[in-house]
């Protein structure tokens, strides 16, 4: 029961809405008896609550819902006639059903005397097909309900909470634009007011957000079958864990990890763990371990797929890297080992010596870079020869609102998520230097870091100064600093995607409005790094 807690809202929300349906229905049956348009909502009703409240432990209520399904049943293949009598008995039991559901989700005990009504379903169930009079004796009596119940859950369309998110957005936006008058002209009275309008923004930018978080569990259960399904086409035994599956995550970031996940528990299953036989041979259990672990970790969350299976040969990567042209043998010589275990990642790259249906065909991992990349995610793998590999992504919990370090090029403003600011710092030009065509520069007499010209990439002039201003990012341990003309500062940002024409242009990851009307584009660190 203890783990089940979690689950518990969910349950409840399901379990009204059922109640809800059963109690409409009921009545529009007692109106009209033949109609079997009511008795199939019934029975689906019925037939939800059972499966629910087992999944639940609450076996009382599940045995009620069954009975009343198996009796339900009856009466939708015609074997049986609703009459007042059934109509009286179902309504009890839903009378019944409503109380004990009402008193376990408000963390009581599963409480009620059913036997009564075990009984008189049970009557229900041995009376001969066709019997035109149905006579039930002992049918426990209606009780007169309160008209007036508090509902404590309302279904909200997601549509409807991307609208309201959008409006968020917009107030912020208002508000960043008052500040910013205020500043300008120097008016003071209006600090009181904006400090109260900040204050309640944030609260109601919390309590969107919050509306908004739904565990990953409601992704990651769809996985135990699937590995299984794969695991026995692949005839391979795997023992599939699944950790942290209460971690909530906006709804706009779980949308997304599905698919990804999907490829990287592919890989593990067909390319990682080994065949029982080869498990053998090697001195390590014929079931293979497979872990799908999600936890939280400040602003992000950090999902990792385990296995214990062959892990990387790194001289074959290297190998189909080079024959495949995805790298050449100088760049390769200046990779470190994560960096060569994202070589994998590539759409170029396989090792795959067959196709089949689970893999081999173009997909995957660079599927899982793609998607990650445009959630200004990261990923990092650890997987020594023959000790197993682990994918770890890191992602936002959220892709509507994000800190941004704002930094200007000429007039255009340009925001880098703050998560991947490292620092900032002044430098002259004369201690920049270019090995083999690529620029760097060394900070704190120790740590050499690749320089990216923003002006070139973004194809403008490069501006003769005597010294650089240089944003230091840091992405999975990757850096690289970036030269700006100006640093504007923090601000938090609604996030727009990009247009679909626009999708395709590497570096940016989205767009964001300012509070004087300016565009900002966000800088994708990935790719630019």
């Amino acid at each position: 029961m203890e783990n089940m807690k979690q689950y518990m809202d969910a349950y409840k929300s399901e379990a009204e809405e059922h109640l809800e349906n059963l109690s409409n229905a009921l009545l529009e049956l007692e109106k009209d008896p033949t109609n079997s348009e009511f008795i199939d909502q019934l029975f689906r009703s019925a037939h939800t609550l059972k499966s629910s409240s087992a999944a639940m432990g609450f076996k009382k209520i599940s045995e009620l819902a069954h009975a009343m399904e198996d009796a339900l049943g009856r009466l939708k293949k015609k074997e049986l006639k609703a009459n007042k009598q059934i109509v009286d008995l179902i309504f009890v039991c839903f009378d019944t059903l409503e109380t004990m559901i009402t008193k376990v989700t408000k963390g009581g005990k599963e409480e009620g005397n059913t036997s009564p009504l075990m009984v008189a379903l049970k009557q229900l169930m041995l009376i001969p097909k066709g019997t035109d009079k149905v006579e039930l004796k002992d049918i426990p009596k209606r009780k007169l309900k309160d008209a007036v119940k508090s509902a404590s859950y309302v279904k909200v369309g997601l549509d409807k909470l991307d609208k309201l998110m959008n409006l968020v957005g917009e107030l912020l936006i208002m508000k960043m634009r008052f500040q910013q008058i205020k500043n300008q002209e120097k008016i003071e009275v209006l600090n009181e007011p904006l400090n109260q309008l900040t204050h309640l923004i944030d609260s109601l930018q919390f309590e969107v957000m919050q509306s908004r978080m739904i565990p990953v569990n409601q992704v990651f259960n769809r996985f135990p079958r699937l590995v299984r399904d794969i695991a026995e086409k692949e005839n391979k035994k795997v023992n599939f864990t699944i950790e942290g599956g209460e971690i909530e995550l906006d709804r706009s970031v779980l949308d997304k990890i599905g698919d990804p996940l999907v490829h990287m528990l592919k890989n593990a299953v067909d390319h990682g763990i080994e065949t029982p036989e080869e498990r053998k041979n090697l001195g390590k259990k014929e079931e293979g371990m497979l872990k799908l672990i999600a936890k939280k970790d400040k602003n992000a969350v950090v999902i990792e797929v385990k296995d214990d299976g062959k892990g990387f040969d790194t001289a074959e990567i290297k190998k189909t890297a080079l024959e495949k042209g995805i790298i050449t043998q100088a760049e390769l010589s200046r990779l470190s080992q994560n960096k060569i275990n994202l070589l994998p990642f590539d759409p170029k790259f396989t090792t795959a010596k067959k196709v089949t249906e689970i893999s081999g065909r173009g997909v995957g991992l660079d599927a899982v870079n793609k998607m990650i990349t445009e959630m200004n995610g990261t990923i990092s793998v650890n997987a020594p020869k023959g000790k197993g590999t682990n994918f770890t992504l890191e992602l936002p919990l959220t892709l509507a609102i994000m800190k941004c370090f704002l930094i200007q090029i000429e007039e255009e403003v340009y925001g880098i998520p703050l998560t991947t600011v490292s620092r900032c710092v002044k430098l002259d030009q004369r201690k920049i230097k270019t090995i083999e065509g690529h620029e760097s520069f060394v900070i704190d007499e120790k740590e050499d870091i690749p320089l990216i010209r923003l002006h070139e990439i973004f194809g403008q002039a490069i501006p003769p100064k005597e010294e650089v201003t240089i944003v230091i990012v840091d992405k999975a341990g990757e850096k690289a600093g970036l030269t700006v003309d100006k640093i504007i500062g923090e601000q938090e940002l609604i996030i727009k995607p990009m247009e679909k024409s626009l999708k395709e242009t590497k570096g940016f990851s989205g767009a964001a409005i300012l509070g004087d009307g300016r565009v900002a584009l966000i800088l994708e660190m990935n790719t630019l790094i």
